[in-house]
């Protein structure tokens, strides 16, 4: 998760809770959000999805 936010930068929106941890970051426009499970274990991510403003674009599940 640490890398992904230094590439992208400050989230714009994102929350964390007892399973998931969401971020979304907004980069020329475009509206990319990652998600990653998380336990006592560490975290995986689950998905990244990529959205214009038309709506969805690309997606990336494990």
């Amino acid at each position: 998760m640490e890398d992904i936010e230094a590439i992208f930068g400050k989230a714009v929106d994102g929350f964390k809770d007892a399973i998931e941890i969401s971020r979304t970051f907004i980069v020329s426009g475009l509206e990319i959000e990652f998600s990653w499970y998380h336990d006592n274990k560490g975290t995986a991510l689950t998905y990244m999805i990529i959205q214009h403003d038309n709506g969805f674009y690309h997606s990336s599940c494990s």
